[in-house]
C-alpha cells in the first residue's frame, strides 16, 4: 500500500511529464529525474534499443556520467526485460546470473528495477532505477515505476504516430532545432573513442570537439520573449549546419549550448578553418519581426588525442576554453 505522499508525488511527476508535450528528450529527462525521489534510487535511466544495443537516452543522478552508453542487448537484463515485456528486479548484481556483471560494475550498481517501455504494444526500451547497494528495492517500487513507464510510453505512442523509425528520430534529435540532441552526441562521441581504442598504437584517427555557447540569449528572452529566443536558436543551428561536412555532428546540448563533433580531423588548421567558417556565417544579424538580433557566440575546442583520450578530458578542455573566451581572456584553440 502506497502512502498518500507517494501517490501525490506520482501525480505531480505525471503532470510534469505531460507538460513537456511531445518533446521526447524533455519527457524522458523529466521522468528519470522524478524517479530518483519516488523510489529513493541513486541513478535512473531510460534505455532505448537498436538492433544490437541498449542505449542510455536519458539519465539522472549517478547515471549522469553514462549518457549515450551502450550495453549489449543480448546477455543483459535490460535487453531481456525489454524482449520479454515483463518487469524485473535484481537484488544483487554480483550473484544474479541474468545480468551483465561487468556492465553493472562499469555503471556502479548492485541492485535495480527494470520496467519495459512500450511503444503501443511493442517493447522499445526500459525504464531503470538502480542503487549502489544490494537489496534496495521492493515490489511496491515496481508498481510505482510501472505507472511512470506507462505514462512515458503513452506520450511516445502519440508523439510518434506509432512509427518506430519516428521514435528513433525524435529520441535522438532536438525538438526545437532538428539537430541531434545531447544523448546522440554522447553516443557518437563514445563510439568515436571506442573506434580509436581498437586501432593499433599510432594508427588512431584524430577528431575534434567544439563547444559553443550563444552569448546574450537570456537578454533576448527577457527583452523580446521566448519566441524571439527560439527563432535565434533555430537560426543558429541552421547556419552552423550549413558549414559542416556530412561526417560531422552538430548537437544541441540544451538551452543556449551546442556541441560539434568533427571527424575525421586532419591538421590543426582544419579546426581553425571550421571555427572561421562558423564565425563567418554567424556574423550577420537575424531579422525577426523587424528586429535585428545578434548571434555572438563563444567557442572552445579540444582535439583527440592531444587534449585527452577520455570523454571527460575532452569535454572539460573544450568547456574550459569556451568559458575562458567568454570571459574575454583568450582561450582560442591552438
Amino acid at each position: 500500500m502506497h502512502s498518500e505522499q507517494t501517490l501525490l508525488d506520482i501525480i505531480h511527476l505525471q503532470s510534469a511529464i505531460v507538460r513537456r508535450g511531445f518533446d521526447l528528450t524533455e519527457v524522458m529527462d523529466t521522468a528519470v529525474q522524478g524517479v530518483l525521489g519516488l523510489v529513493n534510487a541513486e541513478g535512473a535511466v531510460i534505455e532505448l534499443a537498436d538492433d544490437t544495443s541498449m542505449i542510455y537516452r536519458a539519465v539522472a543522478g549517478t547515471a549522469n556520467r553514462s549518457l549515450g552508453l551502450r550495453i549489449p542487448r543480448i546477455g543483459s537484463l535490460s535487453g531481456r526485460t525489454m524482449d520479454e515485456g515483463v518487469p524485473a528486479i535484481c537484488q544483487d548484481s554480483e550473484v544474479d546470473p541474468r545480468v551483465d556483471r561487468e556492465a553493472c560494475r562499469l555503471v556502479g550498481l548492485r541492485s535495480m528495477i527494470l520496467i519495459p517501455l512500450l511503444h503501443g504494444s511493442k517493447p522499445v526500451g526500459v525504464l531503470k532505477a538502480y542503487s549502489a547497494r544490494p537489496h534496495r528495492f521492493s515490489d511496491s517500487d515496481v508498481e510505482v515505476l510501472t505507472l511512470i513507464s506507462e505514462m512515458v510510453g503513452s506520450i511516445i505512442h502519440f508523439a510518434t504516430s506509432q512509427d518506430h523509425q519516428d521514435l528513433l528520430y525524435k529520441a535522438t534529435h532536438d525538438y526545437l532545432t532538428g539537430v541531434f540532441n545531447r544523448s546522440e552526441f554522447m553516443d557518437r562521441l563514445r563510439r568515436e573513442i571506442t573506434l580509436n581504442q581498437t586501432k593499433p598504437k599510432g594508427k588512431h584517427r584524430d577528431f575534434g570537439i567544439i563547444i559553443a555557447d550563444m552569448d546574450g540569449l537570456k537578454q533576448v528572452n527577457d527583452t523580446h520573449g521566448h519566441l524571439a529566443g527560439d527563432a535565434l536558436i533555430r537560426e543558429f543551428a541552421h547556419r552552423c549546419q550549413s558549414v559542416l561536412s556530412k561526417s560531422d555532428t552538430l548537437a544541441r546540448l540544451g538551452g543556449d549550448e551546442f556541441a560539434f563533433l568533427l571527424s575525421p580531423l586532419g591538421s590543426p588548421r582544419d579546426m581553425m578553418a571550421v571555427l572561421g567558417d562558423l564565425r563567418r556565417v554567424l556574423e550577420p544579424p537575424v531579422i525577426w519581426q523587424d528586429l535585428e538580433l545578434g548571434l555572438s557566440t563563444s567557442f572552445g575546442a579540444s582535439r583527440f588525442p592531444r587534449d585527452g583520450e577520455q570523454i571527460s578530458e575532452l569535454l572539460e578542455a573544450a568547456d574550459f576554453r569556451m568559458y575562458r573566451r567568454k570571459r574575454g581572456k583568450g582561450g582560442e584553440p591552438r
